[in-house]
Parts: structure tokens; C-alpha cells; sequence
């Protein structure tokens, strides 16, 4: 499996580093992703920047990232349908 890096223009305030204003925490995990028609599954590393805000920092290739007016989410690259936990 390889992964896409997501190259965010905040991405060096990682865990630890100091963001305007406040101390980030160590706050980050890895959600398993899977694709409800063909199948397929992936990984994408996530790192929460306040509570209820989350900063993506990686996604397994065969998934994307869509945003939409409820926030960012995942999706299949093929099928293009929303990624199940």
C-alpha cells in the first residue's frame, strides 16, 4: 500500500509544535477506510488541531478526499462513493 501525502499549508504545526496561540497536543490516529462497492480498503492518518477539527495528514492512494458544506470526508478514487469506517 502506498500513501498520498496531503500537503496542507499549516502541515508544520505537527504534534507538539506551537500553533498561534496555543500548545498543539499529541492527538493523532489512523482510520481504516473501505469502499462499500468494490471493496476496497485503505488507511488515513488524521491529527485533531482543536476539538472538532481534524487536519489530515496522509490517505492510502486508492482513496480521496471530497469537501463538501459539512467539512472533508473520504471516498473511494474509483467508484467515487464515500468511504465506511
Amino acid at each position: 500500500m502506498s500513501w498520498i501525502k496531503v500537503n496542507w499549508a499549516q502541515s508544520r504545526y505537527h504534534s507538539g509544535a506551537r500553533w498561534p496561540g496555543h500548545i498543539m497536543t499529541n492527538s493523532s490516529w489512523t482510520e481504516i477506510l473501505r469502499c462499500p462497492k468494490c471493496r476496497r480498503t485503505g488507511h488515513a492518518e488524521l491529527f485533531e488541531i482543536a476539538p472538532f477539527r481534524n487536519r489530515i495528514l496522509k490517505v492510502s492512494e486508492d482513496f480521496e478526499i471530497r469537501t463538501d458544506e459539512r467539512g472533508s470526508d473520504f471516498q473511494c478514487r474509483t467508484c467515487k462513493l464515500p468511504a465506511l469506517p
